[in-house]
């Protein structure tokens, strides 16, 4: 009985994972968070109208690289530097959570580990 407990919490555990753009595996444990400036216009996913817009774009390109995530933010930096050039920061960074195998392939896309 107690078995049946435990396998079914699993299950339930595995199913809840949100998958943005990415496969099951994008929920193995422990996630690891990772993080990138939002530029002014150099971002290779786009822009979108509002955050979710924006945070769409983002899981879709990952996807179409094969990076699964389990979840992606964007939180307001509070900066207030001006700055014009296309690589400046627009004040915003993304907050990705991903299996530790896809390390590697978000840094390439500028990420770091948080």
């Amino acid at each position: 009985m107690k078995l049946m407990l435990i396998a079914g919490s699993l299950v339930l555990l595995l199913t809840a994972c949100t998958k943005q753009g990415g496969s099951p595996d994008c929920c193995v444990l422990p996630a690891v968070e990772m993080v990138r400036t939002q530029t002014q216009c150099a971002d290779a996913w786009g822009y979108g109208n509002t955050a979710e817009a924006t945070i769409t774009r983002l899981a879709d390109y990952l996807s179409q690289k094969n990076i699964a995530t389990s979840k992606i933010t964007i939180l307001a930096t509070g900066e207030t530097l001006v700055c014009d050039a296309c690589t400046c920061s627009k004040g915003f960074v993304f907050h990705v959570w991903t299996a530790s195998k896809y390390i590697a392939d978000l840094k390439k896309e500028g990420f770091i580990i948080h």
